[in-house]
């Protein structure tokens, strides 16, 4: 009876020998049992007592053989001992072992197909958690927590209401790297400098931070790089006592000063330091703050915006408005005094206004040199230069006094370069006050001034 049991033992443990081996679906390859010496036609189905297929690896390994969840099956028991070495021609070498023998042949698999199944495996793996964490299934990974929790020791509960710290982040950071190199085929550079680059940098910071220290103490902290003003990113910490606690409220950062009153004006925009305390039945507000922004207002009366100002003499422009001659100067008053209607009498119709060259403009080049008397009636000049006519009534006049006269007839003023010693020597002008040399003047077009056609 014993003996019959042992066989019954054995041939129980064969079969389910035979039920572990698993086939992959992915790795086998289909052969035709060649029965006869004859050449069978494959293409029809030949019922065979011995199956048609083989896989690759047939005997299994942890890579390629699938875990089935039959308790019929060998699924790591406690017996079993499965062992991996790689050898010298990089093949992984899988064998199970029942005590001190195999339980199966060893399978040999190539580093670089184990390699492969391993990264599908990982890819798989990792779709699968990414689905999971957008469905809700996965509360790791669907939390988007950047900062886990943080706990910290007991004695802050006292402090904070809370001994753990929580940071949540939002937002999205964007950089960007490059660099651009260029080269310069020219020989009058050298060969070292033909060849430069640069590198370039760009960053897009879009975020915000909420922490909380317990239930007393939050930070509030919202960045943006494209913010055309600085108190547009705020930073705020807020401590928030119990009803029985002095210290009622901390802030620092952005803070903010309303007043109910209208004797006192509140404030906005204000970066520094608040705090609000109870002493009994006194409450205090104090606030130490720098003021960021400012708050202006504009009234429109009948649709007409109206803004008193007031310009000194000192604040006029300088060098930018000018008479043509001391004789529109002397009659400015006198032709004003009817205003709108001016009458003065006169109408010019063109004129020609020259300033230094200070730009690149080579069209309109010209050298000259510019009188302080000539065409003035009244002579500004008080030596013996010249001698005036008397004509002080009249616009201008080249023969109000002797000077246009006296230029004519010296030929030698012709002479660009000794000009000024001419003029100064022969003609007893003064440099800087009766006549002024001007080298490289540029003509300005009709857009770049305006004149009063009335007044000069």
């Amino acid at each position: 009876m014993l003996n019959s049991f042992k066989k019954i033992l054995i041939l129980a443990f064969f079969g389910m020998m035979l039920l572990s081996i698993s086939i992959p679906s992915h790795a086998f390859y289909f052969q035709s049992q060649d029965t006869t010496t004859a050449k069978q036609d494959t293409s029809k189905y030949v019922p065979s007592a011995f199956p048609i297929y083989k896989p690759i690896y047939p005997l299994g390994d942890p890579l390629f053989r699938k875990i089935l969840s039959s308790p019929l099956y060998f699924n790591k028991p406690s017996f079993l001992k499965s062992t991996i070495s790689l050898d010298t021609a990089k093949n992984y070498t899988f064998s199970d072992k029942i005590g001190g023998s195999f339980y199966r042949p060893p399978t040999f698999v190539p580093f670089s197909e184990a390699l492969a199944k391993r990264i599908q495996l990982g890819n798989r793996d990792f779709f699968r958690e990414k689905a999971k964490a957008l469905d809700g299934e996965s509360a790791v990974s669907n939390r988007r927590q950047l900062i886990p929790p943080i706990a910290l020791n007991p004695f802050f509960d006292r402090l904070f209401g809370g001994d753990q710290v929580l940071i949540n982040t939002n937002g999205s950071v964007q950089l960007d790297f490059g660099g651009r190199f260029q080269r310069v085929d020219n020989p009058a550079i050298p060969i070292r400098q033909q060849r430069n680059g640069t590198f370039e940098f760009d960053q897009n910071i879009q975020m915000s931070l909420q922490g909380t220290i317990g239930s007393k103490l939050r930070m509030n902290a919202t960045f943006d790089n494209n913010n055309s003003f600085d108190f547009e990113n705020e930073l705020k910490v807020e401590f928030s006592g119990l009803e029985s606690d002095i210290i009622k409220s901390m802030e620092i950062g952005n803070v903010s000063m309303p007043v109910s009153n209208s004797l006192i004006a509140g404030g906005q925009n204000l970066f520094g330091f608040k705090t609000q305390l109870q002493f009994g039945r006194l409450f205090v507000t104090a606030l130490a703050a720098s003021q960021r922004g400012t708050s202006e207002s504009i009234e429109v009366e009948g649709g007409v915006q109206r803004n008193e100002f007031q310009i000194r003499g000192s604040d006029y422009d300088e060098n930018r408005h000018f008479f043509l001659s001391q004789y529109f100067r002397d009659n400015y008053e006198n032709w004003n005094r009817s205003i709108p209607m001016i009458i003065s009498g006169l109408q010019m119709s063109r004129i020609e206004v020259y300033v230094l060259n200070r730009t690149n403009n080579t069209q309109t080049l010209r050298n000259f040199v510019a009188f302080m008397d000539l065409g003035e009636g009244n002579t500004f000049q008080n030596g013996n230069a010249f001698v005036g006519n008397g004509q002080g009534n009249t616009p201008t006049s080249n023969s109000a006094n002797s000077l246009f006269s006296n230029l004519q007839s010296d030929p030698n003023l012709r002479q660009a370069d000794q000009v000024s010693t001419i003029l100064e020597s022969q003609h007893a002008l003064e440099k800087g006050q009766d006549f002024e040399r001007v080298n490289g003047a540029r003509k300005l077009d009709p857009s770049e001034y305006s004149f009063n056609k009335e007044l000069g």
